[in-house]
């Protein structure tokens, strides 16, 4: 199950933006960039899950490094850029400050990836989304997403 959605979701925006290009005959590089950087977040994720699936005894292993928060939210944002433009929605992005975090990429990909997918999937067309990622008290780290 894991490995299915692992798949899914950086295949589907390889494919969207991929069609996309064919449609438009367009020599458009940011979009075969993010071809591009989908196709390899792929390929990285299906050989981790290879590699796990030859040993079901094998434990996750979380992968911690520092993230730039400001970064990571763009690239989250450049993911779905299609499918929002093709449910017509406007993602607004608010970062109250520039901050690091220690984090599991992979992990954390995968959660704004449902968090994303899921938004997209239940807004009404012509909406607006906000995403918020604020720094709090003792270290602690806050993200939200909402429907305008």
């Amino acid at each position: 199950m894991q490995l299915s959605h692992d798949l899914k979701t950086p295949l589907a925006n390889v494919l969207g933006y991929l069609e996309t290009w064919r449609i438009q005959h367009s020599e458009g590089r940011s979009m075969i960039d993010t071809a591009y950087h989908n196709a390899k977040r792929l390929q990285n994720q299906i050989k981790q899950q290879l590699e796990a699936a030859r040993s079901p005894s094998a434990k996750v292993v979380l992968t911690y490094r520092e993230l730039d928060v400001e970064r990571f939210i763009s690239d989250v944002k450049s993911r779905f850029e299609l499918s929002l433009n093709h449910k017509q929605l406007e993602l607004s992005v608010t970062i109250t400050e520039p901050f690091l975090i220690m984090a599991d990429e992979q992990l954390l990909n995968r959660v704004f990836d449902n968090l994303m997918e899921n938004a997209i999937r239940h807004s009404p067309v012509k909406s607006a989304l906000m995403l918020v990622a604020e720094k709090g008290g003792a270290g602690k780290v806050q993200f939200s997403l909402t429907n305008l």
